[in-house]
């Protein structure tokens, strides 16, 4: 088991992930988020899962463009899924799951990942909604990931709605963190599981709106030896890395 010191937060959210993937289920990914698809990855070895998404077999990865559905990240590959088919399947309620990362989402599950600031007056303009509205309404699950815990992405109040949460309409099921679970329970964020490295104290001093908590929160799951050494099999390059800021160049500098 990794001490605090040596905490590998992607392998962390992969194997989190995973256990969020049912048997059988039908699930979506873009091409630039590395954890989720490693995770997808990871749930296959024991499940039997549909992974779709806009993405290509036995690619040339240039991942330099972080973008969900952007094929210039890939060359010389077999596309399995367009964006039109993909649009297709989810009007007609045929996606179990996806995972989305956001910028800024808020206690109701309202996402932003449109602009930073005022909207005609951006600090840092975001990649925008790629349809993520759409998404949270159809798809039948909606599962966050966010792998810094922090009061600027958990926030009192989106700058920009993207995609509406609980306040109008269907939200997001599940938010994962690198500290917690948050689950939306009748509609209401609510913590149910806690890495145990952290206390309830460092979550809350990390979130930027109050939320409640069941009664004996449980542990998340920690990455033991033989899980890791799966990851490292499923994942050689260490994509899943170039989610995490402080790894996301010593990555890519193995591309350069």
């Amino acid at each position: 088991m990794e001490n605090k010191e040596k905490f590998n937060v992607s392998n962390f959210l992969v194997l989190n992930l995973s256990r969020e993937i049912n048997e059988g289920e039908t699930i979506v990914q873009g091409t630039a988020t590395f954890i989720p698809l490693i995770a997808t990855a990871l749930a296959m070895q024991k499940k039997k899962i549909n992974l779709i998404g806009g993405f290509f077999s036995k690619p040339k990865i240039i991942p330099k463009i972080p973008s969900t559905f952007c094929f210039e990240n890939y060359k010389n590959g077999k596309s399995y899924l367009g964006l039109s088919k993909f649009l297709d399947m989810l009007q007609n309620n045929q996606i179990h799951l996806e995972f989305l990362r956001p910028a800024q989402v808020d206690k109701f599950g309202n996402i932003n990942n449109t602009v930073i600031g005022k909207h005609k007056k951006p600090k840092v303009r975001l990649p925008g909604g790629m349809g993520v509205d759409d998404v949270m309404h159809f798809i039948k699950k909606i599962v966050l990931y966010i792998p810094d815990h922090n009061n600027r992405t958990l926030v009192k109040k989106v700058d920009f709605i993207t995609a509406n949460g609980w306040g109008k309409g269907k939200g997001p099921d599940k938010i994962i963190t690198n500290m917690c679970i948050f689950e939306f329970v009748n509609k209401k964020i609510t913590l149910t599981e806690i890495n145990p490295y952290y206390s309830l104290e460092d979550v809350q001093k990390k979130t930027g709106f109050k939320f409640k908590i069941v009664p004996n929160p449980k542990n998340m799951v920690l990455v033991d030896d033989k899980t890791k050494e799966l990851i490292e099999k499923l994942d050689p390059l260490n994509l899943r890395d170039l989610e995490i800021k402080e790894k996301r160049e010593q990555v890519l500098d193995n591309f350069r």
